[in-house]
């Protein structure tokens, strides 16, 4: 029983840290898009 709400409690940490770094992926692309933005009007 305690190694099935471990499991949960790992999988829950496991989805967050993985919405965390998709959307840290989607700032950084963000960023890299009005980069070349600026870049292309220069």
């Amino acid at each position: 029983r305690n190694l099935l709400t471990a499991h949960l409690i790992y999988s829950h940490l496991g989805h967050e840290f993985l919405l965390e770094k998709s959307r840290l992926w989607s700032g950084v692309g963000v960023f890299v898009y009005l980069l070349h933005l600026i870049d292309a009007h220069s």
